[in-house]
């Protein structure tokens, strides 16, 4: 994503990605700064069954987060192309 944000707003992207547990590269990592690592089939199942709710509740959220931040760059997007046209209304 880093093409699509302006070099202004770099750090706070950044920053965001980190308050989320993503590093640079896009190396996610839990709370201690530890990489979580992908499990084997077995394991995610076991995982699956026993904490379903949880895994779903974590998902649900984090795509809830970027919805969200989807929505606030296309109003801003929106907002700007709004005031190109008045300035090309003035002209």
């Amino acid at each position: 994503m880093r093409p699509f944000i302006p070099d202004q707003d770099i750090g706070y992207f950044e920053t965001f990605l980190e308050s989320i547990g993503i590093r640079e590269g896009g190396i996610l990592t839990d709370s201690f700064g530890r990489i979580k690592r992908s499990m084997s089939n077995t394991s995610a199942s076991a995982v699956r069954s026993y904490d379903s709710w949880s895994l779903r509740s974590e998902s649900e959220s984090f795509n809830r987060m970027i919805t969200d931040i989807t929505h606030d760059i296309e109003a801003l997007a929106r907002d700007e192309e709004e005031e190109e046209e008045e300035e090309d209304n003035y002209l």
